[in-house]
């Protein structure tokens, strides 16, 4: 019986965090599938079993890789577009039209109860997660009469803040547990947990330091995990030539 191989990393930040992964999806002997069903049918997809990543300071910037020049392929994403990609989509509650969800939508109210919660309650509880995915989802249809007519499920599904006081620095800090079903390396990775970290900052922003003693509250680390972190087929060469592989 061939067991899932289980992956941990331990990264400083987030460009750290981005290239140890694609480095480890080369070196070791990782999954490799022709997608069935989904995005990008009938292309390769080169993934971990199961992955949990620790990154330590993902406030630190820049928040994502500065690609080298010499490089063959474009940056897949830059400040400017974690940016945009936080205010516009995970930021924003609006759901734009003939669009089946965005994670703003459920994003928002939900955290809006957890600033509150933590604003009356203090840091002492673990009241602060924030489910993306819905179980309707599954099952819903694009077009009411055509059963193989699927709706998107959100790859993003959970997001747990969780609060704990840095006895060394004597403040407070609040972390994030990250999951997704399934998650594109390359491209995906970079730029949602650079808007995640913005969305930290924001909450620990609107939260303030502690009701009831005054100590500050400071963003804290991140910890992600994915059952289905992959890189696809026309990523090969541009993931293995970013970590030295060709």
């Amino acid at each position: 019986m061939e067991l899932l191989n289980i992956v941990n990393i331990d990264a400083e930040n987030l460009p750290e965090a981005w290239y140890l992964l694609q480095q480890k999806l080369w070196d070791i002997d990782a999954y490799e599938y022709r997608v069935e069903h989904g995005s990008y049918p009938g292309m390769l997809r080169r993934e971990f079993d199961f992955v949990v990543c620790r990154i330590r300071r993902p406030h630190i910037r820049p928040l994502c890789d500065i690609i080298p020049h010499h490089m063959s392929f474009p940056p897949p994403t830059t400040a400017a577009k974690i940016e945009e990609y936080f205010n516009s989509y995970i930021l924003n509650p609006l759901v734009p039209e003939n669009t089946f969800y965005t994670y703003g939508e459920r994003i928002v109210p939900q955290v809006l109860e957890v600033i509150r919660r933590f604003q009356i309650w203090g840091f002492g509880h673990a009241k602060a997660s924030v489910t993306i995915a819905k179980p309707e989802d599954i099952t819903a249809l694009r077009t009411p009469d055509d059963p193989e007519s699927r709706a998107s499920e959100p790859c993003l599904r959970e997001i747990t803040f969780k609060m704990r006081k840095d006895r060394e620095d004597n403040i407070w800090r609040l972390h994030m547990v990250i999951y997704f079903r399934v998650w594109d390396l390359f491209g995906g990775f970079p730029e949602n947990l650079g808007g995640l970290q913005l969305l930290n900052e924001w909450v620990v922003e609107n939260i303030g330091p502690h009701p009831k003693t005054g100590e500050p509250l400071e963003t804290g680390e991140m910890i992600v995990m994915s059952p289905s972190l992959n890189v696809r087929e026309h990523i090969f060469n541009y993931s293995k030539e970013r970590v030295g592989k060709i």
